[in-house]
């Protein structure tokens, strides 16, 4: 009977020691399912919760991610390779080697391959994004969602065949360039009391190198209500070089702001112009001319690169099935407005020109079928008032058309026309827009770019400005003061700080003296032009003098010496 105990009790030590070594399987998570491109997989062997890691047999999640699946038996090692990437994972071994186009890297994950009912079973997430696939949970339905790219890519290739041919090759950039473009809209508004027309001609050139360029923009603007016309030009010179922008325009002239006084030195943005730095544009990877050129050239705003960069912005976004369920009928509905017969193509000798044209037809149906399929929610849009609205519209066309030639896109143009009224308002658009690129590969091009001495710094500028509005932030809460008030006491208390010295401090009404009269009671002509204001901006009941000499600020009668 003792020998019966022990044994017993050296079996149980035993089998408690294995369960520590055995890896945890929960058998009550065997409803998780897993969903690639909106579809669900079927495994023989049900995906299975493994120290919190989901795991699925290779085989099957390999070959529905259009993997090439192999098995060696004697390291127990399953391989799967699709486009030049391969991975390698061997039973009970949490080390894995990746080999993208010839390199070869060794990963470590946190749970090995393992063996479930005769079926080897991994990690999804890791295999997913081992072979670039966006990966998501969705914890309500029990759903590890996989978005592959590649198969929208492939969908688009089959059922839009000539924009997939337009993405895949027309946009080649050179490394250097020239280009013109122009740019006309016009609106109008008629109603029965009033007409309203707004009018916009631009053109712009550039200059395209490999280490710098110039765009040149010149705009013309008209508005006109019934009798009442206004026009401005603006115009704007851009220049790019190393991790720097200079920007002339005149736009503020046309505001009348055109002086900046930073650093005891005037500046204006046409003459000086203002320098900022690429990463002030905060476009991620971008931090020079270099990088942005970089993110056009090879290619790469082909289908495929930009699928790679979608893949990569929604790497760790939180997906579930329902966004799935919508992201595919929005795609198949978005398709159709891409087809052949929207998206045609006509080929000349040594160049083809690509026309994309859509109609008022078009996307009225677009938006009609997303709201039946209640991929936009009745809530948000009226179905009365959606068809109200498309009885409304008269005229929607849009025509895109691109001549590409050796790769390179050499012509372009845009024309829009929409139409709108009933009976007693309409409203017209027309838009056309043309870009004429040139002298292709021909550079480089010389550019003469501003004297960086004379430009105005604009994040010193921006600093400047910050630590006047503090100062100025601090006199307020101080004094209780308006704007406009804040702007006459800074003044005077910049009088008397400027004009102190060690024998006398000049006081408030000596300061008052040079912008105001005591006499009438006003505002001197000097301190409207100096403030830009006028008479009725100035409230004189909440700044006056006293007899004493003293002023009384703001509502809280504060008085300053």
């Amino acid at each position: 009977m003792k020998n019966a105990k022990r044994i017993l009790s050296m079996m149980l030590v035993i089998v408690l020691t294995l369960s520590l070594c055995v890896p945890i399987v929960h058998a009550d998570d065997n409803d998780i399912k897993v969903m690639i491109n909106g579809e669900y997989i079927n495994f023989d062997v049900e995906p299975q919760l493994v120290n919190g890691r989901t795991m699925v047999p290779f085989r099957a999640i390999f070959e529905a991610m259009g993997a090439t699946v192999s098995w060696d038996q004697d390291l127990w090692q399953a391989s799967g390779e699709k486009a030049g990437k391969s991975v390698k994972m061997v039973i009970d071994s949490n080390e894995v080697k990746v080999t993208n186009n010839g390199v070869e890297e060794t990963i470590q994950i946190d749970q090995a391959p393992i063996l479930i009912d005769g079926r080897t079973m991994v990690p999804v997430r890791f295999v997913a994004q081992a072979f670039d696939k966006i990966v998501s949970w969705d914890n309500d339905e029990k759903t590890v969602i996989i978005l592959d790219l590649d198969y929208f890519v492939k969908l688009i290739e089959q059922k839009a065949p000539n924009f997939y041919e337009f993405m895949s090759i027309a946009y080649d950039v050179p490394e250097t360039l020239k280009s013109e473009d122009t740019f006309n809209l016009s609106t109008e508004m008629d109603t029965e009391s009033e007409h309203g027309n707004l009018t916009l001609e631009g053109k712009a050139s550039s200059i395209l190198n490999k280490d710098d360029a110039y765009i040149g923009m010149e705009l013309e603007m008209q508005v006109s209500i019934n009798d009442e016309k206004e026009e401005y030009d603006m115009d704007a010179d851009v220049y790019f070089k190393d991790d720097s922008i200079v920007l002339k325009t005149n736009i503020l002239d046309v505001l009348g702001q055109d002086v900046i006084e930073y650093n005891d030195k005037i500046y204006t943005l046409k003459d000086n112009g203002i320098l900022m730095n690429f990463e002030d544009l905060q476009i991620p990877g971008v931090s020079s001319y270099q990088d942005l050129m970089g993110m056009f050239t090879n290619k790469s705003n082909s289908i495929d690169n930009v699928s790679n960069m979608i893949n990569e912005e929604l790497y760790d976004t939180s997906i579930t099935v329902q966004d799935v369920k919508q992201l595919m009928q929005i795609f198949d509905l978005s398709l159709e407005l891409i087809s052949n017969d929207k998206f045609t193509k006509r080929n000349y000798a040594d160049t083809t020109i690509y026309t994309w044209k859509i109609t008022k037809e078009d996307i009225s149906d677009f938006i009609i079928k997303l709201v039946k399929n209640k991929i936009i929610s009745t809530e948000d849009v009226d179905m009365e008032v959606l068809n109200k609205a498309n009885e409304l519209i008269k005229q929607c066309e849009i025509i895109a058309q691109m001549q590409v030639k050796d790769s390179y896109p050499i012509n372009s143009k845009i024309e829009m026309n929409f139409e709108m009224s009933d009976t007693s308002t309409k409203i017209t658009l027309e838009l056309n827009a043309t870009e004429k690129i040139t002298d292709i590969n021909e550079g480089p091009f010389i550019i003469e770019h501003p004297d960086t001495q004379n430009v105005l710094d604009f994040n010193k500028y921006m600093e400047y400005v910050e630590e006047q509005q503090k100062e100025y932030q601090e006199i307020e809460m101080k004094y209780n003061l308006q704007t406009v008030q804040d702007t006459v006491t800074i003044y005077v208390l910049e009088y008397i700080s400027d004009n102190a010295d060690d024998e006398k401090v000049p006081s408030v009404k000596e300061a008052l003296e040079k912008i105001y009269v005591f006499e009438s009671n006003t505002w001197t002509k000097e301190v409207h032009e100096l403030f830009d204001l006028e008479d009725n901006h100035i409230d004189l009941t909440q700044f006056q003098l006293k007899q004493d000499g003293k002023v009384i600020l703001g509502q809280s009668n504060i008085e300053i010496d």
